[in-house]
């Protein structure tokens, strides 16, 4: 008895492998936010492997970033400040949290604060 092949694994032109790129893009194909909930506090994207085309790989490196990712790894030194650039905070993020923090701690001075320290 023979058994039939996996349509994935036939060798004919037409049957292609199921694209796998958006199942793994994160341990639970959801985004950075549900990694770290369960504990993975700084999820970082793997690397995009084409060296050229630094216009792709801002696109790959926002999208990730769209998903809570706080990083991404380079493999080629041409990468690394387009991943910076992409993942460094601008000046409206930092001082949105710098007002954050500031409200934080006027609120514990004066005993208003939602957490104990």
């Amino acid at each position: 008895m023979r058994l039939a092949r996996p349509r994935a694994l036939r060798k004919r032109g037409s049957a292609r492998r199921p694209s796998s790129r958006a199942s793994c893009r994160t341990p639970t194909g959801a985004g950075g936010d549900v990694e770290r909930a369960v504990g993975a506090p700084h999820p970082v994207a793997g690397p995009r492997t084409r060296i050229g085309g630094l216009a792709g790989l801002r696109a790959f490196a926002e999208q990730y970033r769209g998903l809570g990712y706080e990083g991404m790894m380079a493999i080629h030194p041409s990468h690394i400040p387009v991943i910076n650039e992409v993942f460094s905070p601008g000046p409206d993020e930092l001082a949105r949290h710098a007002r954050l923090l500031a409200t934080a701690e006027e609120a514990q001075t004066n005993g208003r604060d939602s957490w104990k320290s």
